[in-house]
């Protein structure tokens, strides 16, 4: 998995590969901005996952830094249909992506931006941290129910759709 290093709360903290520990800095949130972008940002520092130079280039360095919505923090998260795995590359630059530093695949290992080539160090794997299925829940529509009673539910009143209607159980 990917971590910032030593989970820092610091600004240019290192991201690397590490040990799946689900510790604190290894627990990311993944934000869709739409337009197929995405901001990756460390639960535990609430700093985005940065390209270190605002010209992305290989061998571009990557750390944690204040989310301002910069370009360098926003990603393209895609699924290859051949592998099942996704590639993540910077929205400045499709054809530099993440990946481990010299094909380095053990703990330690520095992350960076490097030209894709479809090697086994630009792939990742991405699933939902056992942290989020605990306390997160996925967008869609719900019902929701009192506890209450399970014939007790919340809705609109007068299924208004304006702001500030009021919710009711009913």
């Amino acid at each position: 998995v990917i971590e910032v290093s030593g989970a820092s709360t610091a600004n240019k903290a290192n991201i690397r590969l590490a040990a799946n520990t689900n510790g604190v800095g290894q627990v990311f949130y993944v934000k869709s901005l739409g337009s197929g972008l995405y901001s990756i940002v460390n639960r535990h520092s609430g700093k985005a996952v940065t390209a270190a130079s605002t010209t992305i280039a290989n061998g571009t360095n990557i750390y944690q830094y204040d989310d301002s919505g910069s370009s360098a923090q926003k990603w393209y998260i895609k699924k290859d249909k051949s592998t099942g795995k996704y590639v993540i590359s910077n929205s400045k630059a499709s054809h530099i992506v993440l990946a481990t530093q010299g094909s380095a695949k053990s703990a330690g290992a520095n992350v960076q931006n490097i030209n894709f080539v479809g090697s086994a160090p630009q792939y990742w794997n991405i699933s939902k941290s056992s942290e989020a299925a605990a306390y997160r829940l996925d967008s869609g529509v719900y019902a929701l129910n009192s506890v209450l009673g399970s014939s007790l539910n919340m809705q609109i009143e007068g299924a208004s759709v304006y702001k500030d209607a009021v919710a009711e159980i009913a």
